[in-house]
């Protein structure tokens, strides 16, 4: 972990990210809280371990996800900036053990707030428990949906969305990514992306390079996604 920047400044510019941090909220908060700066691939919290604090997300971005004992990842949810990490929001009023990983993925900035002050916040503070409800509520979602396409829906369709999504215009036609980090963020393996890849490759869809997959029929691709035609087996 970068070593913390001014841990005696106060949340200075944080209320732009969390509209919720006002008034007399705030001021409970800029009490509490401290500024801490993440590589991109440091860890927040490691499985079956104590989670000591919320992060409050200002920059950057954190990525919450399982290995299975096989190696293999799956990417639960991101955190984004203005967001929590859900997860260690519930450990931390239950004060249980983080189930999974969260690391930065990105160079982030947060600011973290103690469990025991966390809780006290929540308890005296009506619109932060509110706030705490909304995203519970949209990460379940996303866990929900992650659910249902990893279970029903089939890898070449996921794939497909996933490509036209990094390109949608305005954006350049090209991603930038690994073969094994779509694996993980689809939940399969990196052989089954990879063979789904050289299959659109073969159909003149895509065009892969290193670390990179390039757009070229964008049509072809949402026919993909409908399920009206299919990147092999």
């Amino acid at each position: 972990m970068i070593p913390a920047v001014g841990l005696q400044e106060r949340t200075s510019g944080v209320s732009l990210t969390f509209p919720v941090l006002r008034g007399e909220l705030r001021r409970d908060f800029d009490r509490v809280a401290e500024r801490m700066d993440y590589r991109p691939g440091e860890r927040l919290y490691e499985e079956g371990f104590p989670c000591p604090f919320v992060p409050f997300l200002v920059s950057g971005g954190l990525r919450v996800f399982k290995i299975a004992e096989s190696g293999r990842e799956i990417t639960l949810y991101r955190v984004h900036p203005g967001q929590v990490c859900i997860l260690s929001v519930l450990c931390s009023m239950r004060e249980r053990q983080y189930a999974v990983i969260a690391e930065s993925e990105l160079r982030s900035t947060l600011y973290i707030v103690p469990g025991g002050e966390f809780r006290r916040l929540v308890r005296r503070h009506g619109e932060l428990q509110e706030f705490v409800l909304g995203v519970l509520s949209d990460r379940l979602t996303e866990i929900v949906s992650l659910v249902d396409d990893v279970a029903f829906r089939r890898v070449d369709l996921r794939l497909a969305e996933r490509l036209l999504r990094e390109t949608l215009p305005p954006a350049e036609p090209t991603v930038t990514i690994t073969h094994a980090r779509l694996a993980t963020d689809l939940g399969t393996s990196r052989e089954v992306v990879s063979r789904k890849l050289k299959d659109l490759e073969r159909a003149g869809v895509v065009r892969m390079g290193r670390g990179q997959v390039q757009l070229l029929d964008r049509p072809a691709l949402e026919s993909v996604r409908r399920g009206l035609s299919c990147a092999g087996d």
